[in-house]
């Protein structure tokens, strides 16, 4: 996915752009099904304008259906990072499953598979901002994201992005991922950003490095960490994992990921609401557990707007207005769309 310089109101913003890829395990009442030989027969309501891949169908509402190898993968159109951000990606992430789930017959079903977050960076920037990233974020970040049985996540630089790969989430545990996310790649490109100028200080808003084994990913360039990846099992400790700093000495997992949270919570600063900001808060606190302690208690859950579906100008390239020629749209990225003139 690349992420877009027009939002969908037409104007090019100054904001950083968030935006999210779920993808989904198909399964038939007998055996799992590869969704690359299923898609194609769906009535998607959508076209294949992309032309980086053959499988996306960028639909009405906005976002793209596609596969990735034998999942379903649903694409949610780039958000700029301003407030109220993230609950808007959780209900595009909404609407494409709905959208998604309709095209369906009643012997397939949906299983949740993976979580990719992918933040917009300078191209420049991207592979240091990762690395960052990896080195001073990573723990706060997997305990938020992943589940108790979950293996590790995925940092990854990408063209103009940054990307972070976990276990599947969505509602408020997905918004609250979006908003740490997108602090810790805001925090991190910064420093970045500083230290390429020469700047002395650059870093020193952040957390204090970790010393991580974060292995080299072979499905794309980055960085894996597992939940050894620190050296004791994260997942099983929680808060309580003593992390080892850089510097030497250690810092618990819980003093990291207030650390953590400050710094993105300070390179948020005017770009998310006060309610996205206060789930965070919580989860941090403890009032609201991590993800790998298990799901928000039902009374507990924050509310993130309706089930309305939401549409977009990316998917208005479908049907553009008609003037004195017939306009239609013959490749579209997320950059860019072409459009014949007849």
């Amino acid at each position: 996915m690349e992420l877009a310089r027009l939002t969908a109101s037409g104007t090019h913003p100054t904001e950083p752009l968030v935006g999210v890829e779920h993808e989904y395990r198909v399964e038939s009442a007998t055996a799992p099904v590869d969704f690359r030989t299923l898609i194609h027969d769906l009535e998607l309501g959508g076209r294949r304008l992309d032309p980086g891949d053959s499988n996306a169908y960028r639909c009405a509402w906005g976002g793209q259906i596609t596969c990735d190898e034998a999942e379903a993968e649903v694409v949610t159109p780039p958000e700029p990072i301003s407030p109220g951000f993230a609950p808007a990606l959780g209900q595009w992430a909404a609407t494409g499953r709905r959208h998604l789930v309709s095209s369906l017959d009643s012997e397939h079903r949906l299983l949740g598979y993976s979580t990719h977050l992918n933040v917009s960076t300078p191209r420049s920037l991207g592979e240091q901002t990762c690395r960052l990233t990896t080195r001073t974020f990573a723990p706060a970040l997997m305990l938020v994201l992943d589940s108790p049985s979950s293996q590790g996540v995925a940092i990854r630089p990408r063209p103009g992005r940054a990307e972070l790969c976990g276990e599947f989430a969505d509602g408020d545990r997905l918004v609250a991922a979006a908003v740490f996310w997108a602090g810790a790649v805001l925090a991190c490109s910064a420093a970045a950003g500083a230290a390429a100028a020469g700047n002395s200080k650059a870093g020193s808003h952040l957390p204090p490095p970790l010393a991580a084994n974060a292995v080299p990913d072979v499905e794309r360039y980055g960085w894996v960490l597992y939940r050894h990846a620190f050296g004791l099992d994260l997942y099983a400790k929680g808060r309580d994992t003593a992390l080892t700093r850089s510097a030497g000495g250690t810092i618990s997992a819980q003093a990291h990921l207030e650390l953590a949270w400050e710094a993105a919570r300070a390179a948020l600063k005017g770009s998310a609401s006060t309610e996205e900001l206060a789930l965070v808060d919580r989860i941090v606190r403890g009032e609201l557990p991590l993800g790998i302690e298990g799901p928000f208690p039902t009374a507990a859950r924050p509310t993130q707007g309706g089930d309305s579906v939401r549409r977009s100008l990316f998917g208005e390239v479908l049907s553009p207005p008609r003037r004195s020629h017939e306009v239609r749209a013959v490749v579209a990225t997320w950059d860019h769309t072409v459009f014949r003139l007849g």
